[in-house]
């Protein structure tokens, strides 16, 4: 990853992540740091890191304790480096702020969550060997299957973004 810009680990995903940013060319881009990393950011994703920061904690992963704050520092470092993990995180974000509002829309969770899901998709058929963050992207996404209702656990990411 080059520092102060994408959240990508080689160039392919640099340039993945760079013609993603430039479909969104009304987005505005934010430095986002944690711990001694700060990279630039889309505007929304930074949002929904912070958000996941202020307000999500162990107990959103069913996890009784998380006495290294790993939720919040280690987990939030590794998606800047692997985009699969960053757009999943965002995604349980997006979630999870979606709740918190009276009038809620899951636009922003599907095409996070989906673009998550291609990505690892992609990753895994270009590399046999799986890292730490491989494993953790897939741990993130199943938080989905357990959290989701019904309805959407039935339906494949792309049925999903259809339906909006």
């Amino acid at each position: 990853m080059v520092e102060g810009k994408s959240p990508a680990s080689s160039v392919e995903d640099q340039a993945a992540f760079a013609s993603d940013a430039r479909r969104a060319s009304t987005q505005s881009w934010r430095r986002y740091s944690i711990g001694q990393r700060s990279v630039e950011l889309p505007q929304k994703i930074a949002f929904y890191l912070d958000f996941h920061r202020g307000w999500l904690s162990h107990h959103y992963y069913g996890i009784r304790c998380d006495s290294g704050n790993f939720i919040k520092t280690m987990l939030l470092e590794e998606a800047l480096n692997y985009q699969p993990l960053l757009y999943a995180v965002v995604a349980f974000s997006a979630y999870h702020h979606t709740l918190t509002q009276p009038n809620g829309k899951v636009e922003d969770f599907f095409y996070f969550y989906t673009k998550s899901v291609s990505l690892l998709r992609a990753s895994l058929q270009k590399n046999k060997k799986c890292s730490h963050a491989t494993l953790l992207t897939i741990l993130q996404l199943a938080t989905f299957e357990v959290r989701l209702p019904p309805i959407f656990r039935s339906l494949r990411p792309v049925d999903l973004t259809a339906r909006l």
